[in-house]
């Protein structure tokens, strides 16, 4: 699996529109991106950073779980939580290594017939309270094929859907250190980049100018996890920064000139979270979530 589309496939309450892995748009129960939650290891944005541009870019070899609530969620389900939400839990060192192991590798290659290739490779190990995670993946998708019945615009004997193409390069970065047996700490970084050329709206078809586009978003992340600490059960608490570039050409009297449009969008935010038990049958939640978000193109940075 390279996208999301393919990692939902078998979800029937889930859509996921537009052709190439930059543009796909979710949505839940018709619910567009823009008013469902979006939540990858407790770090959230908003911020779209270029119009009719999907959000969600996660790629699914980092993918440890992925849940989706559909519907209003709930006052503990973070902010802005009001027609449905996507929560992915990246994977960690932890999670790959075998029973008795301390190191380990994993190395992976997928061909897709709709013209794809797709590389990971993951290395991960942990001594004493330490664990590290260190992962990459690549794609190359070229113009896709689609359905019977498409023609295209300049080519009508063929079906390939020109302007398609996009590569992309993802890393994540991750440390934890078990301060005891039931407090961990953690910090990770994430980064997701997209290139390629296309029309500035990259899930529609046009056989116009396209121009060059290279997306990227980056996360740091900084968590803390305890369980059993006196009047709470579980707590869950971390502080985020997440930074995004979209960097496009542009034309003048029909050449390109360079990257001379840009827009950037900055989120920083923490939450801290408590679940705690009374009456033996009932759990309490309590916190807050704190989240700020600014966006801007090349003249206001």
């Amino acid at each position: 699996m390279s996208n999301l589309r393919e990692l939902l496939a078998n979800r029937t309450d889930i859509n996921v529109g537009g052709g190439s892995v930059s543009a796909q748009y979710i949505s839940i129960r018709g619910s567009g991106q823009d008013r469902i939650g979006m939540i990858v290891d407790n770090t959230s944005t908003n911020t779209q950073q270029w119009y009719h541009q999907g959000r969600f870019q996660l790629d699914p070899s980092m993918v440890k779980s992925i849940k989706i609530d559909k519907g209003a969620g709930s006052a503990s389900a973070g902010i802005g939580i009001t027609d449905g939400v996507i929560r992915a839990e990246t994977v960690s060192a932890k999670d790959l290594l075998k029973d008795g192991r301390s190191f380990g590798a994993r190395i992976g290659s997928e061909y897709n017939s709709n013209r794809g290739i797709n590389d990971s490779l993951s290395l991960y190990g942990q001594a004493n309270n330490l664990d590290v995670l260190l992962l990459g993946s690549w794609g190359d998708d070229k113009n896709y094929k689609a359905g019977k019945g498409y023609s295209d615009a300049v080519n009508k004997n063929s079906r390939v859907v020109n302007n398609t193409a996009r590569r992309q390069g993802n890393y994540l970065a991750k440390f934890g250190y078990d301060i005891t047996d039931k407090q961990r700490i953690g910090l990770s970084f994430r980064q997701e980049s997209f290139y390629g050329a296309g029309q500035d709206r990259f899930e529609m078809i046009f056989n116009s100018r396209p121009v060059n586009a290279n997306t990227t978003k980056r996360t740091y992340n900084l968590e803390y996890d305890a369980k059993d600490i006196g009047f709470a059960r579980d707590v869950k608490a971390n502080v985020f920064h997440i930074l995004g570039t979209d960097k496009r050409e542009d034309y003048q009297q029909n050449k390109l000139t360079g990257y001379q449009r840009s827009s950037k969008t900055k989120t920083t935010g923490a939450n801290l979270g408590f679940t705690s038990e009374f009456g033996g049958e009932h759990l309490f939640k309590y916190g807050v979530n704190l989240r700020k978000e600014q966006t801007g193109s090349q003249n206001s940075f």
